[in-house]
């Protein structure tokens, strides 16, 4: 064999064993084209493995086609991730406050969750029901998700916006002419009274309010509270005995409402009627006011007409920095510790914060969107960007004060015996001491609550 030909069996021997899988030459079973180690599979299976949601939420009864809006939210959401199904429950809302919390004392529960705030859930966190979202959600994310201030607690956050709100006063322009009064809204108590005089003499009932249901109950104790209000430490001090619920600034919107009642200014029947129905009384043109939530507004334009309504924050009558501003809410979610989807719940939140599901909301439902990123300018309507220049964006907003209000509180005067006073059973100096009553009860049978609730009022940064 000459040289050239060495050389040349050389190179074709070399390329043969260049094409042989070197698991051969050791010895080793080589894997099939295409299939995946162990370790790959592991991988690839917790990745892909099935995952489901719960979701519970709360809101079409407030905001009225939620329920479509959220299954198209999960739809698109399950659409990007094949491999998460969310199923969402419609919460009534006589059980928001009640099956979370028993739930997860029992290790069970939504992964995800609707959340009124400050004190509706707060007590969730305090029970460590509720996982801080800095675990699961990226902190740039997270500051434009419109976190209420009132959700922060010891540092961390425990729930994102969803859609925020306010509860107004609602006047008919129409009425208030015909009843030879300028359509403005009246800035005090002594021009609201005023303004009802020359409205009931007129013959128009200047007012309907419904109390049977007790939800407006709580909005009169909060938009009453509020004007005697100059910071979150007033309640703090309500809680630790520097300041009593049966103090005159605290009670004395009973005493101003009542004297609505007792000069005809309020509907006859109003403590037979529901909260709905007291609305529905202005909504039809037979009343000049109501208390609304600022969700009504576009009822208000299809049933009154454009430009017949106007809105504005309850008439000055105390003396605290609060009086005569309205109040921001920001209803929202968050997600259980008990969880054991996290991430996937965080995905969702996360989605549904994006700039196209956040502006459908108010495109589709005129709901306000609780996103720093959604364009006010795209809003077009003039109460609503009234809600917009006056509340949400305003420089100095104020909290619902029902939000911060001690629950034993507002569930004995707000939700319970302030109808005591529209029957004559009860003078508005005594549901003042009554107040001050529930909040000893409070403290006497759940102090370490207490406590809580008074660091958490004590450190927020409003």
């Amino acid at each position: 064999m000459n040289k050239k030909h060495f050389i040349l069996i050389a190179v074709i021997l070399i390329s043969f064993l260049m094409l042989i899988p070197a698991t051969i030459l050791l010895g080793k079973k080589a894997d099939k084209p295409g299939k995946t180690t162990e370790v790959e599979k592991e991988e690839e299976k917790e990745v892909r493995e099935p995952v489901t949601l719960i979701f519970w939420w709360w809101g079409e009864q407030e905001v009225v086609g939620m329920t479509g809006w959220i299954e198209e939210t999960v739809a698109k959401f399950e659409d990007k991730n094949p491999h998460i199904t969310v199923e969402p429950t419609l919460q009534a809302t006589d059980v928001v406050l009640t099956q979370f919390p028993n739930a997860a004392a029992a290790g069970g529960g939504p992964d995800l969750l609707f959340r009124w705030n400050g004190i509706y859930h707060l007590p969730w966190v305090w029970l460590g029901y509720l996982e801080p979202l800095e675990n699961v959600i990226p902190k740039a994310q997270l500051d434009t998700m419109n976190v209420d201030k009132v959700s922060y607690y010891e540092g961390k956050t425990y729930s994102v916006g969803w859609y925020t709100y306010s509860n107004v006063w609602a006047l008919n322009k129409d009425l208030y002419k015909k009843a030879g009064l300028k359509p403005d809204p009246p800035v005090t108590w002594d021009e609201l009274l005023a303004n009802c005089k020359a409205l009931k003499d007129a013959g128009i009932l200047p007012i309907s309010l419904g109390y049977k249901d007790l939800f407006v109950g709580e909005w009169t104790l909060a938009f009453t509270v509020q004007q005697g209000m100059d910071s979150f430490q007033d309640l703090a001090d309500l809680a630790t005995g520097k300041q009593s619920w049966a103090d005159y600034r605290y009670w004395k919107g009973w005493e101003v409402y009542l004297d609505l009642f007792e000069k005809g200014y309020l509907n006859k029947d109003i403590l037979s009627i529901d909260m709905s129905q007291g609305m529905d009384l202005f909504l039809s043109g037979e009343a000049a006011m109501s208390m609304v939530p600022s969700g009504l507004i576009p009822s208000m334009e299809d049933l009154l007409g454009d430009g017949v309504a106007d809105i504005f924050p309850t008439p000055i009558f105390g003396e605290g920095s609060w009086a005569g501003k309205s109040p921001i809410i920001t209803n929202g979610l968050a997600i259980s510790a008990n969880s054991k989807h996290k991430k996937e719940a965080a995905d969702f939140l996360i989605f549904l914060h994006s700039d196209e599901r956040m502006n459908a909301l108010y495109n589709d439902l005129n709901a306000f969107p609780a996103n720093k990123n959604f364009d006010w300018s795209k809003v077009n309507k003039a109460l609503d960007r009234k809600i917009g220049s006056t509340i949400v964006n305003a420089p100095d907003p104020i909290p619902w004060v029902s939000e911060l209000i001690p629950p034993n509180v507002m569930n004995d005067i707000g939700y319970g015996i302030f109808q005591m006073v529209f029957t004559g059973e009860l003078t508005p100096e005594q549901l003042g001491r009554k107040a001050q009553e529930s909040m000893d009860n409070w403290k006497e049978e759940d102090p370490e609550m207490v406590e809580n609730y008074i660091n958490w009022l004590s450190n927020i940064e409003w």
